[in-house]
């Protein structure tokens, strides 16, 4: 009798720790959290952005940069407001804006395809005052350049990045770095940009119109404010790796 009691006991806990262990998925769009727990984090469920190391998805559909501009726009579900042409050292881009989102898409064309190679979420880049502050002609036009490669509005709420919500009044260093399941680290002191690698673990033959020999790296990168108490932007970026 004391044998199978205790058996009926090792058998419930066995159970409970078996249950308490496994990855809840009945949340909103299959993720480990309902609408409300969500809402409580702060977290934006209209726009319900979710970055999991190699896995990125919004509002449950998973997306990547390597896609083509029109497959994100699909899945994103609305068209984009408008575009601005730009060129960056060895490349030329397109960024499409959803501006009412507060989110932006930036592309590079290979074989003929706008393909993503960023996206970018803003909460606040002080373009205005910077332009005040402009005291030559060529500063000006610089900003004004940077306000138009800028969406019109900002993200409203957090997103999530590794479980932990990210967003606006986000501390980085002091709260979102502890908590975070994946390793962000600053990439030079004092320079308010923290990054996570993901390496390895991309799926990199997902990429289309890419050149095997290339080698390719995928990250995410957070941008601070210069008191580390507020968060910029946060971006996914697939990019070449250059030795």
């Amino acid at each position: 009798m004391k044998i199978q009691i205790n058996l009926s006991v090792y058998l419930i806990v066995l159970f409970f720790t078996l249950t308490a262990c496994g990855e809840r998925t009945d949340g909103l769009y299959g993720t480990r959290y309902s609408r409300s727990e969500l809402e409580e984090m702060g977290v934006n469920t209209e726009h319900l952005f979710i970055f999991d190391g190699d896995k990125i998805s919004y509002n449950g559909k998973e997306f990547w940069p390597g896609m083509n501009i029109e497959e994100v726009t699909e899945i994103f579900g609305e068209p984009y407001t408008r575009t601005y042409k730009g060129k960056a050292f060895f490349h030329e881009y397109i960024t499409y804006f959803w501006d009412d989102w507060g989110v932006m898409v930036s592309t590079q064309l290979r074989d003929g395809i706008q393909t993503v190679m960023m996206v970018d979420i803003r909460w606040n880049l002080t373009i205005g005052k910077a332009l005040e502050l402009a005291n030559d002609d060529d500063l000006r036009d610089l900003v004004k350049s940077m306000k138009e490669d800028n969406p019109k509005t900002y993200f409203k709420g957090n997103i999530l990045v590794g479980g932990v919500p990210l967003g606006r009044m986000t501390n980085v260093k002091k709260d979102f770095m502890e908590e975070n399941e994946l390793l962000f680290f600053e990439r030079f002191e004092g320079e308010g940009i923290v990054e996570y690698m993901v390496m390895d673990s991309y799926d990199y033959t997902k990429l289309k119109n890419f050149n095997i020999e290339d080698r390719y790296i995928f990250y995410y990168t957070i941008l601070m404010s210069t008191d580390y108490t507020k968060t910029e932007s946060f971006m996914c970026i697939l990019n070449k790796y250059y030795l």
